[in-house]
This record gives C-alpha cells, sequence and structure tokens, in this order.
C-alpha cells in the first residue's frame, strides 16, 4: 500500500513540474518577452520533474529487488512519502505562480 501510494505521488510530482515548465512555454508563445530567460527556466523545471521521477524509480527498483527487512523497507518508503509531500507542494506553490503570472496578469514569467 505504502509502495503505492509512493508511485502514485511519483507521478503527481512530475506531472506538476512539467506542467509548470509547459505554461512558461505558453507564456512565451502568447505573450513574448525573453525567450532565453523563459525557455531556461522552463528546461529546469522540466529537468527538475524529471529527476524527480527517475530518482523513485530508481529506489522503487531497488528496494524491490533487495533482500532487506520489511520494517526497514517501510521505513524508506514513509521517508519518500514525505519527500513527495513537500515536493509536491513545491512544484503546486511554483505551477499557481506561474499560472497566475501567465494566464491572470497576462505577462510571461520573465519579461
Amino acid at each position: 500500500m505504502l509502495k503505492k501510494l509512493v508511485v502514485v505521488s511519483n507521478y503527481a510530482i512530475l506531472l506538476v513540474w512539467l506542467a509548470a515548465a509547459f505554461m512558461i512555454c505558453i507564456g512565451i508563445y502568447y505573450f513574448g518577452g525573453s525567450w532565453l530567460k523563459n525557455t531556461i527556466v522552463a528546461l529546469i523545471f522540466a529537468a527538475i520533474g524529471v529527476f524527480l521521477y527517475y530518482k523513485q524509480q530508481l529506489l522503487i527498483k531497488y528496494l524491490s529487488e533487495s533482500n532487506e527487512q520489511v520494517r526497514l523497507k517501510q521505513s524508506i518508503f514513509k521517508v519518500e512519502l514525505v519527500f513527495n509531500c513537500l515536493a509536491f507542494a513545491v512544484g503546486f506553490l511554483v505551477l499557481n505562480m506561474v499560472y497566475f503570472r501567465v494566464f491572470i496578469e497576462g505577462f510571461p514569467v520573465f519579461d
């Protein structure tokens, strides 16, 4: 059960960070601005999402193959779930800020 929560939260983190990067690209397309700054930040946000996704996938693969104690695996999954919640919260905050800047104010993230 805990492993499934970690996997689902992993996909949610990837979705949030990639959505923020995509919204920055939408801001570039519709409102112009400094395309270099916006593109670099969009690539950084996409890289954060992909990095966190692959980190979790490698951890899940390693823990599935290892013969460690069940209690130790459960504690590692609990720590990773807390980390995933924090990464999701930060990503959701970034997504909301980008959404507000692009769609409510009508400007690119960086002018």
